[in-house]
């Protein structure tokens, strides 16, 4: 097949959910396939390198400030019809160009949209290419992480659940148009459901299917889980997109309701945040005793390898959270709350536990920082589920088989 990727960012390297995501495709799929990748990047950012076999094309789009883009989305927007912001945000003529240019020159057989802010392209094919088959890889539902953030951020509550009503009905609108439409866990596939009228339900039946988020795993290596901090302080870990706001609220929550408790269980503890894109709000954490912020680590893995105990206290969010999965990956027990949790399909009971309420998640925490054996055991059952669902190898096995069915 010739397979076209359209992304609103390069997939490499892979800081976010969705370029780990695509790249994760992109690597199990060039070996076999012809493999082309259209994406957007900041006029300061740099040609990013994709692996050997594949084919990389960048259109530099002035992306401008946040108040602009808010100002340009919102325009956009209104003057589009039903489309949410996150359309206005992306829709840059020069990724509309580069697009009809690779319909002519490579020709793909399949053409996947990298989530539903390109939705808007759909038009395009329709109009230039009707034969080709067109898959949007949704990721998340965000009408739901939107509709939940409006329960948080109460200041601006009004435009996260507006926005959150037109990604719902965008989205259904999409799954019904396009050939086929992925999301990576099953709350995604009933949130795009239940934003759908009753005449497009049963549509989207047939058309929307559940591919886990895939992860390169290391099977023959056994996790270090008597792994310690440099000074040999007990030490907590919260890795990940750091200015993600589902990401940012949970910690701030964390850091005022759960922390100070940690702190007195387990005296000497220590609170790393490592990630990409720290928010203003999580760096001035660093000014609390015991906790330190490292901002785009070169290496994730190394950093975290210090922890004892993983966190995710995410109030709000949608898809299969990357932080848990990773954390999983490397050997690290994991407390979770249950909207992180929400996310994990098929999770074995000892996987991973799910603390309810303030109180419980800072035991269930110091319990991990003091119990090494409860520790391995969570490790053991958790990295086997995580086999059987996140490997790579079957989560881009399965999105392949999907791209040869629209073709057919």
């Amino acid at each position: 097949m010739r397979i076209l990727f359209v992304n609103t960012r390069p997939p490499w390297p892979g800081r976010r959910g969705d370029q780990v995501r695509t790249a994760g495709f992109v690597q199990h799929l060039r070996g076999r396939h012809d493999v082309h990748v259209l994406a957007q990047r900041g006029v300061h950012d740099p040609e990013p390198q994709p692996p050997d076999g594949v084919a990389l094309e960048t259109v530099v789009v002035n992306r401008g400030s946040t108040t602009t883009r808010l100002a340009l989305g919102v325009a956009r927007a209104l003057m589009g019809g039903p489309r949410p912001l996150q359309n206005g945000f992306y829709d840059h003529e020069s990724l509309r160009a580069g697009l009809r240019r690779q319909l002519v020159e490579f020709r793909p057989d399949v053409v996947v949209l990298v989530l539903g802010r390109l939705g808007h392209l759909l038009t395009d094919l329709e109009q230039i290419a009707p034969d080709v088959p067109v898959v949007i890889d949704l990721i998340d539902a965000l009408s739901l992480n939107f509709a939940q953030r409006a329960r948080r951020e109460r200041l601006l509550s009004w435009l996260w659940s507006w926005e959150s009503r037109r990604l719902a009905r965008w989205d259904a609108s999409l799954a019904v148009r396009a050939s086929a439409v992925t999301v990576v866990a099953e709350r995604d596939r009933r949130a795009l459901w239940e934003g759908a009228s009753r005449a497009r339900r049963s549509a989207m039946e047939t058309s929307t299917h559940v591919v886990p988020l895939g992860l390169v795993l290391d099977e023959a290596t056994e996790p270090n889980l008597d792994a310690v901090s440099p000074d040999g302080a007990p030490v907590v870990a919260l890795t990940g997109n750091l200015g993600y706001f589902p990401t940012v609220d949970g910690a701030l929550h964390f850091a005022r309701h759960v922390w100070p408790a940690v702190c007195r269980q387990v005296p000497g503890a220590r609170w790393l945040l490592a990630g990409a894109r720290p928010a203003k709000a999580l760096r001035e954490l660093a000014r609390l005793p015991g906790v330190e912020i490292v901002a785009d680590p070169p290496d994730l893995q190394a950093i975290a390898g210090r922890a004892q105990v993983a966190v995710a206290p995410m109030r709000s969010g949608s898809g299969t959270p990357i932080k848990v999965l990773e954390a999983m990956s490397w050997g690290i027990p994991v407390v979770a709350t249950p909207e992180a949790a929400a996310g994990l399909d098929g999770l074995p009971a000892d996987a991973l536990v799910i603390a309810e309420t303030d109180e419980e998640f800072a035991t269930r925490v110091s319990e991990f920082l003091t119990d090494r054996e409860r520790a391995r055991t969570t490790v053991r059952v958790a990295r086997s589920w995580l086999h059987d669902r996140h490997g790579l190898a079957s989560s881009a096995s399965r999105f392949e088989a999907i791209l040869r069915s629209v073709m057919r």
